[in-house]
């Protein structure tokens, strides 16, 4: 099968490992979350997001946890709509969204290592076109190999990356919607800033806001960025 055709199996793959997550109930944080948090419910006005942390209490109180993520709470809402506190949108709409991170790595992962590859073919080049080994040549690899292999490359790293154990928290956990909605942001966002345009840049500015308002750690992409 082509390679690039294979890439899609990476979405189809994470969704399809977390899809038994949808017949699991709320547990831990997600009592506190969201059965709990009266700002998922659709009866209360929804501009307290925006003055209330990540578990329903005002900012300005002391008791507050202080974690601003009105991006994730708005999503719980709006998963509220769909089943009330049935959880099994919450606990759908968390493998469809781990599903998109996993094609993202994918794509970052594509760029990272082809990136890598040009430069080595682009050095390989300059010294010299081919090899010369007693009366055979070796020709250097051209960019259609180099396609080739970054995508093979690109798909056995993301791969491990779906299946690892490691993800089992943020995806089968409701509260880990915070984290897969700032893996998401913070990924579009390098992918938007390595085009460089002024339309990506802007573009990239914004899914570094989005990710902030999903999770604090968000603002480390600047990091990246710069």
């Amino acid at each position: 099968m082509d390679v690039n055709h294979l890439s899609f199996t990476i979405p189809l793959a994470a969704f399809l490992l977390y899809l038994n997550s949808c017949f699991c109930g709320f547990v831990f944080d997600d009592v506190s979350a969201i059965l709990n948090n009266k700002d998922i419910l659709s009866n209360s006005s929804i501009y307290n997001l925006l003055w209330n942390d990540f578990w329903g209490t005002p900012m300005v109180e002391e008791r507050s946890h202080k974690s601003y993520r009105p991006l994730t709470v708005l999503t719980f809402r709006l998963n509220y709509l769909v089943s009330g506190f049935n959880p099994w949108s919450y606990h759908l709409l968390n493998a469809i969204l781990h599903s998109l991170v996993c094609y993202l790595v994918f794509k970052m992962n594509s760029k990272i290592v082809g990136l890598c590859g040009s430069h080595s073919l682009a050095s390989a080049h300059r010294n010299k076109n081919s090899i010369h080994h007693g009366k055979g040549t070796t020709t250097i690899p051209g960019n259609l190999d180099l396609e080739k292999t970054t995508k093979t490359i690109s798909f056995c790293a993301t791969l491990l990356f779906v299946v690892h154990p490691v993800h089992t928290e943020a995806v089968t956990g409701v509260v880990g919607r915070a984290e897969l909605l700032s893996a998401l942001f913070f990924i579009l966002s390098i992918l938007c800033y390595t085009r460089t345009t002024a339309k990506c840049i802007i573009l990239s500015f914004v899914c570094t806001i989005l990710g902030i308002l999903s999770k604090e750690q968000s603002i480390t992409v600047l990091g990246v960025l710069v």
